[in-house]
């Protein structure tokens, strides 16, 4: 089965201090973990990879849910430190005619969530079989 590919993701941004950055990732992954599985008929289908480092100054983590071919990432939350966005809000700050403190530029935690996949999760753990008087019955259940 060929991995299925996302067209609609949803993107928050977190902008914080860099000292606690760190403190806001670990946070905002857990609290982002426990929403998927709190709307799930079947939470033990959701789990966290490991965090990684993608590159010098930025973590990554992956919220994954079992679907029958493997598990697929429905979210990933990225962890730029403030070095990495130095620039870039350099950059942002002479084209809005903003003041630049190159002391404190913030750290960024992004939360980018494949809505294609979380629509197949909702509806693949709505979805049941059961037994019922020696015929198998197909069952939806919907959890708000």
């Amino acid at each position: 089965f060929q991995k299925f590919k996302s067209w609609t993701r949803l993107c928050i941004v977190f902008f914080s201090q860099p000292k606690k950055s760190t403190h806001w990732f670990h946070y905002w992954s857990k609290q982002r973990y426990l929403w998927w599985r709190k709307f799930s008929s079947i939470p033990s289908k959701f789990s966290m990879s490991e965090v990684k480092n993608i590159e010098k100054d930025i973590q990554q983590l992956s919220l994954l849910h079992e679907f029958p071919w493997g598990h697929e990432p429905l979210e990933s939350i990225t962890h730029y430190e403030s070095r990495c966005v130095e620039s870039l809000f350099q950059d942002f700050c002479k084209t809005n005619k903003l003041k630049f403190n190159p002391a404190s530029p913030p750290s960024l935690i992004v939360c980018e969530t494949k809505l294609d996949l979380a629509v197949l999760a909702y509806l693949s753990n709505s979805y049941a079989e059961r037994w019922r008087k020696g015929k198998l019955k197909n069952i939806l259940h919907f959890l708000f």
